[in-house]
């Protein structure tokens, strides 16, 4: 599966919607745009840390799906956050992923769209990398399986005939 699409299937499971359809109405974009976003592996950054904010869900749970999240509750027009005053609250935190992210977020959100495309060209590749090399492994392992039930064959065939 596509990161694009992990981090759809995030916002969905975080929202408690069913479909790619009530996402869409939530964020006013057209259905086919989410399965453009899914096909083409590519989604609208700005909008997702946009939605992170808003929703007081951690980046890191919305990209890696590692942590837990932490939502936001609204309160007479304020944002409040339960149970911490962080706006993002994660278990088991790596400093060196949140520190990223962290960069990320400032990159994704600093207006500059040289930086914007290039952190998106890299998520990207990155991505379809790790998924590669993944889908590698398994090729692997398969592989070893099948050599191991085909029959052994001598090393050296001429060596057979001499011996007889």
């Amino acid at each position: 599966m596509q990161l694009s699409s992990k981090i759809i299937d995030r916002i969905l499971k975080y929202k408690g919607f069913k479909t790619d359809i009530k996402l869409a109405k939530h964020w006013k974009v057209a259905p086919t745009t989410i399965t453009s976003w899914r096909t083409r592996n590519s989604i609208p950054f700005k909008k997702i840390i946009a939605f992170c904010e808003d929703e007081g869900v951690s980046l890191d749970y919305i990209f890696t799906g590692k942590y837990k999240i932490t939502q936001k509750t609204k309160t007479e027009g304020e944002m409040q956050v339960a149970e911490e005053a962080s706006i993002y609250k994660v278990e088991n935190e790596d400093p060196e992923i949140v520190e990223l992210l962290e960069g990320a977020r400032k990159v994704l959100k600093s207006g500059n769209q040289v930086a914007y495309d290039a952190l998106e060209r890299n998520i990207r590749y990155f991505s379809h990398t790790i998924e590669t090399e993944k889908e590698l492994k398994i090729i692997k392992s398969r592989l070893e399986v099948i050599e191991k039930r085909l029959p052994q064959k001598p090393e050296d065939e001429n060596t057979e005939k001499k011996v007889m």
